[in-house]
């Protein structure tokens, strides 16, 4: 058996959605493939994860109870072990298996490493992404980007998530997706909008410019919106923006994604500051139409 999920960028919404706010998320192209095959051995399930260059990274066997027999990284395996709790009421639990997988995107990018094999788990399983959300933790738009299709509208509505499927402006097409050179944890943007949650006019606010970002029809206007953004998420959390800082010096906008000082960005008017992030080593730039599934 083979299952696919896709990696995932947060365009808008970011903190914010973990409450009412609604955000705009956009599937990509890099995701993680998970095999499964039948196994004679010691363990019940053997596992292997394999990187972006088919080089071993973790393995771990576990029994038919879900303990660990042998591993290459105790807290890896403590934590594979939490996400194989939801297969072991499963008939997929039923047989000894090998398992592998492979993330086609290097792991410290941040574009879902966990949230896609989360979303793996659940179709080899065969539920509902979203209903591991809980145990995975934030607001589970990563496990709704891992199943769709395109880009997506997210937001939890009486603490449940409601997604619909979107288009995303053509404008998006000049952009550029640049690595920060970080990777951002999760868990510390959940801590920090946890000790400093946004009012529901906040959650309003953001959510009217998501809408206005699926609307923009030029630059200018794509450029207004990121901004507006940019400066309410800065003004509320009491961070500061990418482009005051490390992109400080570009031409257009700089737009963070998802937890704010790692992971990647997204810039417009790439052709003017192709030289400025070449010359400041930002080595890793995608284009839109790389980076969108």
């Amino acid at each position: 058996m083979n299952f696919t999920a896709h990696g995932k960028l947060l365009l808008t919404g970011e903190y914010a959605i973990t409450q009412s706010a609604r955000g705009i998320a956009m599937p990509t192209s890099f995701g993680q493939h998970l095999s499964v095959e039948s196994h004679q051995g010691p363990e019940h399930v053997l596992w292997e994860a394999l990187d972006h260059e088919n080089k071993q990274w973790f393995t771990a066997g576990f029994d038919f109870e879900g303990r660990v027999l042998h591993s290459s990284s105790a807290a890896m395996a403590e934590k594979l072990q939490g996400f194989l709790a939801l297969v072991r009421n499963s008939n997929a639990w039923n047989a000894p298996v090998r398992v592998q997988t492979k993330v086609d995107f290097p792991r410290l990018w941040g574009l879902g490493t966990s949230s896609t094999l989360c979303a793996l788990l659940a179709q080899w399983a065969e539920v509902d992404a979203l209903s591991y959300r809980k145990l995975h933790g934030g607001s589970g738009y990563d496990l709704a980007c891992a199943q769709a299709s395109g880009a997506i509208s997210y937001a939890l509505v009486d603490g449940e998530p409601e997604v619909f499927s979107v288009q995303l402006p053509e404008v998006l097409q000049s952009v550029v997706f640049v690595y920060r050179g970080a990777k951002q944890q999760t868990d510390s943007s959940l801590q920090l909008v946890g000790r400093k949650p946004f009012s529901l006019a906040q959650c309003q606010e953001i959510s009217q410019l998501s809408k206005a970002f699926l609307q923009a029809n030029t630059l200018d206007e794509l450029e207004s919106i990121i901004e507006q953004h940019e400066l309410l998420i800065a003004n509320h959390l009491g961070l500061e923006r990418a482009i005051e800082g490390p992109f400080k010096g570009i031409r257009g906008q700089v737009k963070s994604l998802g937890g704010w000082g790692g992971d990647f960005v997204m810039i417009t008017r790439f052709e003017e500051n192709r030289q400025w992030l070449e010359a400041n080593g930002f080595n890793a730039i995608i284009p839109f139409e790389t980076m969108a599934l």
